[in-house]
Order: structure tokens, then C-alpha cells, then sequence
């Protein structure tokens, strides 16, 4: 009979030191990749600007020479008014904080605004913002890390697998190389979605839920639009808990997220209502164009609609779209001159931003999204679906890789309600930004959490299969 190991046994110590060893050569394998690829994709490649490049640079130029947060045109010499933000302020004070850091990064953004869009005339060096972007896909990596490993129950080498897979989606960095609000937004949307989790694991302790409220109105400060999953995050705390939590621990819990998500959205409401006497989070006009780009989709017909499912497929789709139907039957859908987004922009913009905000919203809602519910609610589903897709076809593998991983791969219980709580609000997010906006992929980057984990499980499986498959033969 093979006798137990005792704590002196040397086998004992043996095999705790090879585990350890293994766990050192894994995090370290997986930390170089991970520097490796920001290098590369991020720190070395060259940046360039995007068509709302400039008004995030002008915000951060107006933030870090004058303290001002406004949307008005950048003077070194001249403080501007201070106005809404159109977006974020935070985006504002990122950019402000390279410049402030890093003094060839400012000449270069304002060679950038006044050279205009390109800007690629402009060869300086923008060091100090992009370390601030590695910083931040750094601080998302790390924060999916914790995640998965919540959700694989202390499994590091799943956790790792979400993490290179997270790497191998292209708009985890290719914003990167751009001056958006994406790469900071990541960052947000990462730490907001661990601590939500973490505060499912002690749902008892109101300081986990004060912090994940907090966070997510900080991504608010990144990203206006989700403001609107306030709400919604508050009714999956009270589906999801009332039968875990007592009423008042309950009742703790919600006004504890309530109170940290006001903090950071009240004191910019206060803001804006001291300084320019409107309670509002960012421009209304920026909305007033969001909606304007987004209701000349509401135009197409339910024949066009049916050839969109097709269409919106990511990376074949247009081309088959084409084949199937022709391409005149579904050019419209794309976003060449004449098509729905092109007209809504040049023509349905323009007219809206000759009228009152009150009246521009009125007009929308009455003309395009009031006059055709179901029309309206079609059109959301299937602009909702192009939405999520994040990453091309690797969101199309991302997607597919969820069925196994709820059919097999997740046991129920804490593991699987994790991820469903993990998915959800972003989830959310992809309906809510296609009714507000056109509803491209790069305002859903917080589905990729939840896609890297459920590839991560795949790729797993299919490895511990291949390595049993492997034994087989050699015995």
C-alpha cells in the first residue's frame, strides 16, 4: 500500500516546486508576448489620424494649455470658452497628459489640427501618447486575466489562452495607432467589467459594488453612450441577486453602485451646469448627429433589410451579398457616396443641425423612429448584429465558440453565471448603440472579454483532446 505524503516528504516538495516553476516559465512566456506585441503593434507603428481625430485633439491641447475643457479651436496664445465636451472628457485629459508629458508629442498634435485631416505631413514623434495607449491595453490585459480566471476557477493556463486570444483580435490594437477614445475606453470597460465580477463573488460587500459603480461611470467619462446601461446594470443586479442577498443587504448593494456610478457622471453634470448652465453630459448636437447617421439606415427596404443579414457578415459578407442578390440590390447598405449612411450624413446632418436641439430631437423621433416601430426595431437587430463582430471573422469564431462552451466547456453554476454576467452588459451595450448610432464594431470592444474566454475554452479543449488522442497512439 502506497503511503500518503507527509509534509517533510521530499517528493511532496518536489512536485510543489515544479508546479511553481511551471506557473514562473508560463507567466513569464505569456508577459513577453504581451510586451512583444505592444512593442510591435503599438509603440512602433505610426499613427495617424481618423475624421474625429481632431476634435479629441483639440479637447486634450485646449485641457493641457489652458485647463479648459472645451470643444472650441486650439490657440497656444488664447484660452478659449470653456463648452461641452463632444465625447468624453477623460479622452480630453489623456491627450492633454501626453502632451503634458512628453513636449514633442504636443508640437506634433498641434501640427496635426493645423495641418488637418490627414495630418501626414506631420512626422514628429507622438511618444508619450502612445505609451499611455500601451499602458492601457496592458491594464485591459491584465484585467481580462483576472477575469478569466474568475470564471475558469484559478485556472492560469485558460486565463492566459483568453488573454493571447484577446491579442489575436486586431481591434484589441489597431485603435491604437489612431487618436480615438477606443484604447482608454478598453482600459475602462476592462477594469469596470473585473470589478463587477469581483463584486459577484462577495456580493455581500457594498465596497465591491461602490467601486464597479464608480468605474463604470468613469467609462461614461470615456464613452457618453453608456450612460444608458446604468439602468440596465442596476436591473441585472436585481434579477441576478434577489434571491441571493437579503432586501437590505439588496437595497445595500444597489445604492452603494448608485452612489459610486454618481460620483465621477454628477460632478460632470455639476460641471457643465455651473460653467454653462445645462444639465447634460456632452454636446447635444453630438447626439443630434448620432441619431442623424443612424435613422437614414430606418430607410432602407424590408427586401434590402432581409439582404443585409447577408451583407453585414464580416469580411466575405458584401462580396456574397453581391454574388447572391447583385450589386446594385446592396451597395446602399455600405457606406460608399449614395448609400444610406452618406445620405443621412450629407444631407439629414445637415438639416438637423439647422434646427433647435429640442427640435432636431423631436424631428427624429417623430419622422424616423416613432412613425415605423417595427421598422425601427428590425433595422436595430440587424445593425446590432454587424456590431458584433468585433475583430472581423475572429468575433464570427468568437461567437461561434459559445455554444460549446455553454453546451460542455462551463460547468453551471458560479462559472457559467460569471460569464453570463460578464456578456450581458456588453451585450446590452451592442442593442443600445444600435438604435443610438450606426453601430460599428469599435464601439463594442467590451464584448471582447467574454469572446477570448469562451475561444480560450475551445482552443483548450481541443488541446487536451489532440494530447489524449497523442497518448493513445504511443501506447
Amino acid at each position: 500500500m502506497r503511503r500518503p505524503f507527509s509534509e517533510a516528504d521530499p517528493m511532496l516538495h518536489t512536485d510543489i516546486l515544479s508546479r511553481k516553476s511551471g506557473l514562473f516559465a508560463l507567466h513569464g512566456v505569456g508577459l513577453l508576448v504581451v510586451v512583444v506585441l505592444i512593442g510591435f503593434r503599438i509603440l512602433a507603428a505610426p499613427s495617424v489620424m481618423e475624421p474625429d481625430s481632431g476634435r479629441y485633439i483639440t479637447m486634450g491641447l485646449n485641457f493641457a494649455e489652458h485647463g479648459t475643457l472645451t470643444n472650441q479651436n486650439f490657440s497656444p496664445d488664447k484660452a478659449p470658452p470653456p463648452s461641452m465636451a463632444e465625447g468624453g472628457p477623460l479622452t480630453a485629459f489623456e491627450i492633454g497628459l501626453a502632451a503634458k508629458l512628453h513636449a514633442p508629442t504636443r508640437q506634433t498634435l498641434i501640427c496635426m489640427i493645423t495641418v488637418g485631416y490627414p495630418g501626414t505631413n506631420c512626422n514628429g514623434s507622438l511618444a508619450g501618447l502612445k505609451w499611455l495607449y500601451g499602458i492601457e491595453l496592458a491594464v485591459f490585459l491584465f484585467a481580462l486575466y483576472r477575469i478569466a480566471l474568475m470564471v475558469f476557477a484559478q485556472d492560469v493556463i485558460r486565463a492566459w489562452l483568453a488573454v493571447l486570444a484577446a491579442l489575436a483580435c486586431k481591434e484589441a490594437w489597431q485603435y491604437s495607432r489612431h487618436i480615438l477614445s477606443e484604447p482608454l475606453f478598453l482600459a475602462m470597460a476592462g477594469l469596470f467589467l473585473w470589478a463587477w465580477l469581483a463584486a459577484w463573488q462577495r456580493p455581500q460587500r457594498a465596497i465591491g459594488w461602490l467601486l464597479a459603480g464608480l468605474l463604470l461611470g468613469l467609462t461614461v467619462l470615456v464613452k457618453p453612450s453608456w450612460l444608458a446601461l446604468g439602468p440596465v446594470v442596476l436591473g441585472l443586479m436585481l434579477v441576478f441577486a434577489w434571491h441571493r442577498l437579503s432586501p437590505y443587504k439588496l437595497l445595500l448593494a444597489v445604492m452603494a453602485f448608485g452612489l459610486g456610478f454618481a460620483v465621477p457622471t454628477g460632478l460632470l453634470l455639476l460641471r457643465n451646469y455651473i460653467q454653462l448652465g445645462e444639465w447634460t453630459m456632452s454636446d447635444p448636437h453630438y447626439l443630434i448627429g448620432s441619431l442623424s447617421h443612424r435613422a437614414g439606415f430606418n430607410l432602407m427596404t424590408w427586401r434590402v433589410w432581409l439582404m443585409g443579414w447577408i451583407y453585414y457578415l464580416p469580411g466575405f459578407g458584401d462580396d456574397l451579398g453581391a454574388w447572391l442578390f447583385g450589386r446594385d440590390a446592396v451597395w446602399r447598405l455600405g457606406w460608399d457616396a449614395g448609400g444610406y449612411y452618406d445620405d443621412a450624413r450629407a444631407i439629414l446632418h445637415v438639416q438637423m443641425r439647422a434646427l433647435s436641439t429640442a427640435d432636431a430631437q423631436q424631428h427624429l423621433l417623430n419622422e424616423y423612429y416613432l412613425s415605423d416601430p417595427l421598422k425601427n426595431i428590425a433595422v436595430t437587430a440587424l445593425l446590432a448584429m454587424r456590431g458584433l463582430f468585433v475583430g472581423g471573422k475572429w468575433g464570427l469564431f468568437g461567437l461561434m465558440a459559445i455554444i460549446p462552451l455553454l453546451l460542455w466547456l462551463l460547468p453551471r453554476g458560479e462559472q457559467r453565471r460569471l460569464w453570463w454576467l460578464l456578456l450581458l452588459p456588453a451585450l446590452a451595450m451592442v442593442g443600445i448603440n444600435a438604435q443610438l448610432s450606426v453601430s460599428i464594431v469599435r464601439y463594442n470592444l467590451a464584448l471582447i472579454p467574454a469572446f477570448a474566454i469562451a475561444l480560450s475554452a475551445v482552443v483548450y479543449a481541443l488541446g487536451v483532446f489532440a494530447a489524449k488522442a497523442i497518448r493513445r497512439d504511443r501506447m
